[in-house]
């Protein structure tokens, strides 16, 4: 590939990147990081012009951090630093975490075997006689027959009755405390999932991926993190003359 330097202190693409079209979304994203650092340059000293001579009546800082802001969108590029993170190839994995909001009774899953006072209280609820022997004397219902080979091969376990000696009966307290791992005074409020991002490291911009209407409470937090019910319905916002090219620039990373 020929040399082509964007800029007299940009490197030729060859030293970006080993694939062509990755190389060339880097130092486009490097080109436009340094064009926002300059508006936002020329922003701050017209704000600190106008200010000195009219006694603050001319950019106010709302019109600074709104000119600025409308440029952001095309930094998201920058996060886009390899091919592989984008596909989440990464050493570990990818974490999935499914959260049943009320959806699930916990004794219809899992329930202690032959146990007179369950039985007793809620006959309803007893698992039957094909149930999945587990260990401490639980079983588990048959509707999980499908995965009882990772069960056996210790893939796949389960902790019931958790709970914490701090907390009331209350479902709303204890999926609260579950989300944020641990009470809102120790967490200041940041979800679980968005602490462990931060002990992950640096990532791409999708690293951090909620399903629904609204934000995971696990994902509330310090973090850029998206919502979205369906991968159709992900729209970019943003200053209109740059959204298109960012659209670009991320389905030529995601093709495939």
């Amino acid at each position: 590939m020929p040399a082509f330097p964007l800029h007299p202190e940009c490197p030729d693409l060859r030293r970006l990147a080993d694939d062509p079209t990755e190389a060339l979304l880097r130092a486009e994203a490097d080109v436009v990081a340094a064009e926002n650092a300059a508006e936002a340059d020329r922003y701050r000293r017209l704000e600190d012009l106008e200010e000195a001579q009219q006694d603050g009546r001319g950019v106010t800082r709302r019109t600074f951090v709104a000119g600025a802001a409308a440029t952001a969108t095309t930094l998201a590029t920058a996060q886009f630093v390899t091919t592989s993170a984008s596909f989440a190839a990464t050493r570990t994995g990818t974490l999935i975490h499914v959260f049943l909001y009320g959806g699930l009774d916990g004794l219809s899953l899992v329930a202690p075997a032959d146990d007179p006072v369950l039985a007793k209280a809620r006959p309803d609820l007893l698992l039957g006689g094909d149930s999945l022997a587990l260990g401490r004397g639980f079983t588990l219902t048959s509707a999980f027959a499908p995965l009882e080979k990772w069960l056996r091969a210790g893939q796949l376990g389960f902790v019931p009755a958790v709970s914490d000696e701090r907390l009331s009966r209350s479902h709303f307290q204890a999926a609260d405390a579950c989300n944020l791992g641990g009470l809102p005074s120790e967490t200041g409020g940041r979800g679980w999932l968005d602490s462990l991002v931060d002990a992950l490291g640096k990532g791409t911009a999708f690293r951090s991926v909620g399903i629904g209407s609204t934000l995971p409470r696990s994902l509330v937090g310090t973090n850029g993190a998206l919502s979205l019910n369906s991968v159709g319905s992900l729209r970019l916002n943003g200053d209109d003359r740059y959204r298109a090219a960012t659209e670009k620039a991320i389905r030529g990373l995601f093709t495939g």
